[in-house]
């Protein structure tokens, strides 16, 4: 095995630990440093390993800094996590995290201290350990299916409201295609809306 120099900036406290972590070559590595509470990313640029400090303790900044270095080099950035072992919780938490950092007006937190987004909970029951590799257009349907089979309460499920539910959940699968997790989306189904009723004022009301 090749020894460890001082011109080598991989840390030598992890040695060949940190070899085994590393993605596939090419697509760089975000790991924690002993001694150093901020997560690091490795990367290779013009031949030479660079470690960079994403001076976060949020491993989805680091994951953004890494993304973003790819693209100043002019590199398509290659998936952050093997696409195959990306479960539903992954993404969820990553658009959670968006919607954190920019402070979207969506995010509302309960009374428990959870944060959500309105019909995050329906996705949750249905895809809840489900890997993001099999969520395709058949299993979709399938969610369209049980949700209209099991109503809330006595009544029926608007397909308006379906439709925003799978909105919420492209949302997060397009927010992980940015991040180079996944390498694409499957086709949605959008169920058709009953128009808006017109109004009609009588006489009187003008």
């Amino acid at each position: 095995d090749k020894k460890t120099t001082s011109k080598n900036r991989w840390p030598t406290v992890l040695g060949r630990v940190m070899l085994r972590l590393m993605r596939a070559k090419g697509t760089g590595c975000i790991r924690k440093v002993k001694g150093s509470r901020f997560w690091h990313i490795y990367y290779y640029c013009n031949g030479r390993q660079i470690r960079e400090s994403s001076k976060s303790k949020s491993k989805l900044a680091a994951e953004r800094l890494l993304h973003r270095r790819f693209i100043e080099m002019g590199i398509v950035s290659p998936p952050t996590t093997n696409p195959a072992k990306l479960k539903y919780e992954d993404i969820r938490d990553s658009l959670l995290e968006e919607y954190r950092t920019r402070g979207n007006r969506a995010l509302r937190r309960l009374r428990n201290g959870i944060e959500t987004v309105s019909g995050l909970n329906h996705l949750d029951r249905f895809f809840a350990g489900r890997r993001v590799a099999t969520l395709t257009t058949n299993l979709l349907r399938t969610f369209i299916r049980e949700r209209k089979a099991h109503p809330p309460g006595k009544g029926s499920v608007k397909n308006s409201t379906l439709n925003r539910n799978l909105a919420l959940l492209r949302c997060m699968m397009s927010l992980a295609l940015r991040q180079g997790k996944i390498q694409f989306l499957p086709p949605f189904p959008v169920l058709p809306e009953g128009r808006p009723r017109k109004q009609f004022l009588a006489p009187q009301d003008f």
